[in-house]
């Protein structure tokens, strides 16, 4: 009796037509898959936005320069400054500025020569409450 359950299977197996080839097993299951694709785009795009929020840790350079003319007075900045974010609110910094005459948005004088600059910035906010802006990105 059992066995007039494996005649049909049989016979459907024999006459069905060719089973799968283990090339189109492969590339069902690679990069044709859309399910595939879908899972490794994700995790790319995780990749990416981790990267990203490192990023904030980089070093960061600033140059600003600014001439003005003016009828009673010329106005020159020029500022050159690397900083970098350590974490906890806490960041140091170093460069150079120059300001010479009328200063129009700062109240900067340095005379001719100029000053060379260096320091730690740390936030109160951060460092009481244990935020960090970059850290919430990660």
């Amino acid at each position: 009796m059992r066995a007039l359950w494996l005649l049909p299977a049989l016979g459907a197996l024999l006459w069905s037509g060719p089973l799968l080839s283990p090339r189109e097993v492969a590339a069902h299951l690679g990069e044709e898959n859309p399910r595939i694709a879908q899972a490794r785009s994700e995790v790319e795009a995780a990749v990416a936005r981790v990267r990203g929020a490192r990023g904030a840790y980089d070093v960061t350079a600033l140059l600003r320069v600014d001439e003005k003319r003016y009828p009673l007075g010329d106005g020159e900045f020029f500022d050159a400054t690397l900083s970098k974010h350590l974490g906890s609110g806490l960041s140091i910094f170093g460069g150079y500025r120059r300001a010479t005459g009328v200063q129009e948005y700062n109240n900067i004088k340095t005379g001719g020569k100029g000053e060379y600059r260096a320091g730690v910035n740390l936030s109160l906010v951060s460092l009481l409450l244990g935020v960090d802006r970059q850290g919430f990105a990660l």
